[in-house]
Formats: C-alpha cells, structure tokens, sequence
C-alpha cells in the first residue's frame, strides 16, 4: 500500500497504522526511498525560426523506470498552465517542438511518470525562439540579418505583391497580343 504526502507529490510503501482506537489513520515512515520520480532536468534552445528543441534526462534519483515525459509550454506572457500546450513523450529524450511564433519567449517545463504516478514538474525554463535570418551572397562572401516576425510578414506581403503584378502584367500582354 502506498502513501501519498498531502503537502507534496510524495509516496512511500511502508505505512504504520496509529495506536489510536477507532481511527483508521496512517503515518508513513519518510525515511524510504520515494518512488515517484524527482522532476526530469532538461536543457532547451532554438536553432531554427519558430522551433525549440528539448533535451531531458532520467532523474537522478529514480527507483522505478519512467514510463513516460509530460512536456508542456505557453508563451510567457500566457496567465497560467491550463491552457499550455503539451506532449507525452515515451521514447527518447529529445522533442522538437514546431510551429512556434517567432522571436516570442516561451515556458517549459516537465514532469516524469513512473507506475506509481507523476514526478513534480520541473522549474520553469524561459527560451526565446529565434526569427528569420536572410543570407546575402556578395563577391562570395555571406552576410546574414536577423528579421523579427513584424518585417517577415511585410516582407512576404511585398513579395506577393510583386508576383501578383507580374502575372497582370503578362495576362495583359497574352490578352493583347492574342
């Protein structure tokens, strides 16, 4: 029979009934080894525009195997968790996660779950994503610039511009010459 600590996420297997008459109360001797896992460590960065990429390792301290990662995010400057985003990961220890606004900070955080249930989650880790990056080629040398999502999105719209006006410039002149 497991116990669980009411003020933490704690369980041990060795549970002592009280002397007390009519009471059906427990104490756990909190000298055992816990069995839920301690909070994974994971390390997180962005190497591409709108991407983070997590790396978690076992916790140190774990008796049972783990069954399986919790891997939630938001944007920081979301209120609290119940609307972040997540992932259950049971194989390896690395995630990728896509589809992120660019140059935008992002929460992380993690938990680790074991037959007996889930670990604490991890502190909070703050990863900015990166933006788009252009590369100019002049006399063979590259020269790159970084662009916040606010210039790409005008960038993009000037390019569609462009190629609109270019297809009604050539049907015009199909038409004409016809």
């Amino acid at each position: 029979m497991y116990c669980k600590s009411i003020n933490s996420n704690k369980y041990c297997d060795n549970l002592h009934k009280t002397n007390e008459a009519n009471t059906s109360h427990y104490t756990c001797d909190w000298d055992l080894p816990i069995l839920v896992p301690a909070p994974p460590e994971f390390s997180v960065w962005s190497d591409e525009p709108g991407i983070l990429i997590i790396k978690f390792g076992i916790p140190p301290i774990s008796i049972l195997p783990i069954l399986e990662y919790r891997i939630e995010w938001k944007l920081t400057t979301d209120t609290d968790w119940h609307q972040a985003r997540y992932h259950q990961a049971s194989d390896g220890n690395e995630f990728v996660i896509h589809g992120l606004s660019f140059e935008s900070d992002y929460s992380i955080r993690i938990a680790a779950r074991n037959t007996v249930g889930y670990s604490n989650y991890s502190e909070e880790v703050v990863q900015r994503t990166k933006g788009l990056i252009a590369e100019t080629v002049v006399d063979g040398s590259s020269v790159s610039s970084s662009f916040n999502s606010a210039v790409a999105s005008a960038l993009m719209a000037d390019i569609f511009q462009h190629y609109v006006s270019i297809l009604v410039l050539y049907l015009i002149i199909v038409f004409k010459y016809r």
